[in-house]
């Protein structure tokens, strides 16, 4: 699951570095997509490793806002920007 987390991690950061060099913007797309697979997986992993009701856990509120954030900020990006 850490391996995950720093996985989606790296994803923002490269992605924040293309945001910043204005690289192709369509490429924008990929990170933003290999992001939310990314979570589901953990939302999956949580959910199977038997922690309880997940949508009540601090680790899914959490993941949850990054979600809600990079989405924000990838709207942002394709509004002002591109």
């Amino acid at each position: 699951m850490m391996k995950l987390a720093a996985a989606s991690i790296t994803v923002l950061v490269a992605s924040m570095a293309l945001f910043d060099l204005s690289i192709v913007r369509w490429v924008m797309i990929v990170p933003f997509v290999v992001n939310i697979y990314l979570m589901l997986r953990v939302f999956r992993l949580w959910k199977h490793a038997g922690y309880g009701d997940i949508y009540r856990s601090e680790q899914y509120k959490a993941a949850f806002i990054h979600l809600i954030l990079w989405v924000l900020l990838s709207a942002a990006y394709f509004i002002f920007v591109a």
